[in-house]
C-alpha cells in the first residue's frame, strides 16, 4: 500500500548525490557541544521571512539563546515564493541549514532525497511526546513519501467557510453547518439586482486547491485513495458535489467569480458584496479590518448531512525540520523542540492567528477567545469527524491542481461537466500515483 512504501530508487540516488555534499552543513562550529564561552552556531531558515515573521522569530530565538547559552542561532529569512527553490538548491549544493521551516508539500521531496532527519524516534523520547495534537501529526505523516515524521507540525490553517453573521441573522437563515444550509443561505442572501451575492467563489488561480475540501466534505468519502491505490476523485458522488457547487456560479455568485483569485474573492467578501467565502484562517485579519470583531465568523467545511459528522481534509502541515547534513544535530533538535514547546508555539500561533500544533497551546485562553481558531480546533479534534489526507507527497500534486484550473472554469461556464472534470482530474492523479510507485516504490 502507498502509505507504507519505501522509495528505494530515490533513496539510492540521494545517497550517492548527497553523501559528500551534505556533510558540509552551514553551521560554523565543529563538534556538537558548546559552552557559554564558545557556543556552537546552528543555522535556521525561515521559509516566510518578512516584516511579520522575522521579528517574531528573532524574539523566539532570543528566548532560546537565553535558556541555552551554549547554542547560537543564525536566522536566515527567505521570501515564501523562493523557499522551495532555495531548499532544493541547498540540497544540491550541500549547503542546507541545520533547521528549516518546511511546508508539507515540500517535505516529501526533501525527505526522499535523504535531506531530512526522521523525527519519529526522537519525538518518542522527547518531553513533547504526547503534547502534539493527533490531527497535526496525522497531517505531517501524510505529507511524506514513507509516512515517517520529517517535520514537527507547529501550525495549520484548515479551509473554512467565512460568513457574515449579521446578514444571516437579519435574513433568518441558518449558519452553513451542512451543505444544504450552505446552498439555502447562498440563495437567500443573493440579490443580484443590488449586486449582492450569497457566495464569493474562487474560479481563477488556486481554485482547484479549494475544491479538494469541497469534494470530500460534501461527498463524505473517507479516503483520498481506495484499496487499489486509485483516487476516489472518480467516485460519482464527487462529480455530483462539484456539479452542485458549480451550478451556483453566476446565480448565487457574481459573473466575475469565474476569474477570481485569492485577493478578488476576499475583496468581494470584505466589501460586503458577498455573504460567504471559502478560505482559511489566513484571511481573518482582513475580515476584522473590514467589519470589526465578531461580524465575519468562521464555520468548518459543511457536513454532508444533518448528522453532524464532518469529513475534513487535513490542513497542510508546516513546521521545523532537522536537516540530515547538520554538524550539530543535538542543538538542532533542541531548537526544533523549543519551537513546539507550549509557550513558544502558543506565542507563534497567537501572533500569526493560526492553529497551534502543541495540544497544550490549544487549551490556552487566547484560543478559547478566538472564534475562528476555536471552532476549527474543535472540528479537527472531534472523534465523530473523518480526516482525509490529500497526496501532498506526489511531486506532481501542485502542478495537477494548477493544470486543472482552466478546466474548472470550463465547468463554471457550462462548456464541460463536473463529471468530465472529475474524471480528468482522477486520471492525472492516478497517473502520477502509478508513476511515483513504479519509479520509487518497487512496483
Amino acid at each position: 500500500m502507498k502509505r507504507n512504501r519505501v522509495l528505494k530508487g530515490l533513496a539510492l540516488v540521494a545517497a550517492t548525490s548527497l553523501l559528500g555534499g551534505l556533510a558540509a552543513c552551514s553551521s560554523s562550529s565543529g563538534g556538537d557541544e558548546g559552552t557559554a564561552e564558545n557556543p556552537v552556531t546552528i543555522t535556521f531558515w525561515d521559509n516566510n521571512g518578512g516584516p511579520d515573521r522575522t521579528p517574531l522569530y528573532q524574539d523566539i530565538i532570543s528566548k532560546f539563546e537565553a535558556q541555552n547559552p551554549a547554542i547560537k542561532v543564525d536566522y536566515v529569512g527567505i521570501p515564501a515564493s523562493d523557499a522551495a527553490t532555495k531548499y532544493q538548491t541547498a540540497v544540491a549544493g550541500g549547503s542546507t541549514p541545520d533547521v528549516g521551516i518546511v511546508v508539507g508539500w515540500m517535505a516529501s521531496s526533501l525527505a526522499a532525497q535523504s535531506a531530512l532527519t526522521p523525527l519519529d524516534d526522537m519525538l518518542s523520547s522527547s518531553d513533547l511526546n504526547g503534547h502534539i495534537a493527533e490531527d497535526a501529526l496525522t497531517a505531517a505523516h501524510g505529507s511524506s513519501f514513507d509516512h515517517k515524521l520529517y517535520i514537527l507540525p507547529m501550525t495549520a490553517t484548515p479551509d473554512t467557510i467565512w460568513y457574515r453573521q449579521d446578514q444571516f441573522k437579519a435574513a433568518g437563515v441558518s449558519p452553513p453547518d451542512t451543505w444544504a444550509d450552505f446552498y439555502t443561505a447562498a440563495k437567500t442572501l443573493t440579490n443580484s439586482g443590488a449586486g449582492q451575492y450569497g457566495f464569493a467563489m474562487r474560479g481563477g488561480a488556486g481554485s482547484v486547491n479549494q475544491l479538494v475540501p469541497v469534494a470530500y466534505s460534501c461527498s463524505a468519502i473517507s479516503s483520498f485513495f481506495d484499496a487499489d491505490d486509485k483516487t476516489t476523485l472518480s467516485d460519482p458522488k464527487v462529480a455530483s458535489c462539484l456539479q452542485q457547487f458549480a451550478d451556483i456560479y453566476n446565480v448565487d455568485t457574481s459573473q466575475a467569480d469565474v476569474s477570481y483569485a485569492y485577493q478578488d474573492m476576499i475583496t468581494a467578501f470584505d466589501s460586503g458584496k458577498a455573504a460567504m467565502v471559502q478560505h482559511n484562517l489566513g484571511s481573518a485579519a482582513n475580515h476584522v479590518k473590514a467589519f470589526g470583531e465578531g461580524v465575519a465568523v468562521a464555520a468548518p467545511m459543511p457536513a454532508a448531512t444533518s448528522s453532524g459528522a464532518r469529513t475534513l481534509v487535513a490542513p497542510t502541515p508546516e513546521g521545523p525540520a532537522v536537516f540530515s547534513g547538520s554538524k550539530h544535530p543535538d542543538p538542532a533538535w533542541k531548537f526544533t523542540q523549543f519551537l513546539l514547546s507550549h509557550d513558544i508555539n502558543s506565542q507563534w500561533n497567537q501572533t500569526t492567528n493560526q492553529i497551534p500544533g502543541n495540544s497544550d497551546s490549544r487549551a490556552d485562553a487566547w484560543v478559547a477567545g478566538n472564534q475562528p481558531i476555536s471552532v476549527s480546533i474543535d472540528a479537527l479534534g472531534d472523534k465523530a469527524n473523518t480526516i482525509v489526507t490529500s497526496p501532498l507527497y506526489l511531486p506532481d500534486w501542485n502542478s495537477i491542481l494548477t493544470d486543472m484550473a482552466q478546466e474548472w472554469q470550463a465547468v463554471l461556464l457550462k462548456q464541460t461537466t463536473a463529471q468530465q472534470f472529475a474524471s480528468d482530474w482522477a486520471d492525472k492523479v492516478n497517473t502520477a500515483e502509478a508513476e511515483y510507485q513504479t519509479q520509487f516504490g518497487g512496483k
